[in-house]
């Protein structure tokens, strides 16, 4: 009775920190073409201190961009029309006082940690082909901390802390 119990409570937990970190207003359809849709989002980002004391330690970073279009269905489970996730890694080296970002092949340095988030911060472009067999769409792109790739002692915690969740955007097409 007493798992049970812990295991409703953490359900609700992780419900309460999914929808508290949802956000439904930084997605903004640019153009819309018979072929193709080019989609505007950009984070709006604020570094949570424990972040910033975990990366300045030197421990890399490593940000999961995923972006999910669905149709929703009314009596089943929607089905995914696209599912791209993106890597994204942010390092700091201490010696030469550096932060690195690199997303995908590319490398960006910056000598402070408000440069790297006003970066991340700036729009970003996403284009998605149009899918004309389907009207109720929803696109959820998901910024989170890849806890696979933290070290044990940060993997470890029952409860989920407020920093591993970045943003979640959502938009209804």
């Amino acid at each position: 009775m007493m798992a049970y119990i812990l295991k409703s409570l953490l359900k609700i937990n992780l419900a309460w920190l999914v929808f508290f970190n949802t956000s439904y207003a930084n997605i903004i359809i640019e153009d819309q073409a018979l072929d193709s849709t080019k989609i505007k989002y950009f984070l709006n980002y604020e570094l949570d201190n424990e972040l910033k004391k975990i990366i300045d330690k030197g421990i890399s970073i490593q940000v999961l961009e995923t972006t999910i279009l669905k149709r929703k269905n009314q009596y089943f489970f929607d089905h995914v029309l696209f599912k791209k996730t993106k890597n994204i890694k942010i390092e700091y080296h201490p010696l030469i006082k550096k932060y690195y970002l690199f997303e995908e092949n590319e490398r960006f340095s910056y000598t402070e940690l408000n440069d790297l988030i006003r970066f991340i911060n700036k729009p970003r472009y996403l284009t998605l082909d149009n899918f004309q067999d389907s009207k109720n769409k929803e696109l959820t792109i998901t910024w989170e901390i890849d806890q696979k790739n933290l070290p044990k002692s940060l993997q470890l915690s029952l409860k989920k802390p407020t920093w591993m969740i970045i943003k979640r955007l959502r938009h209804n097409l």
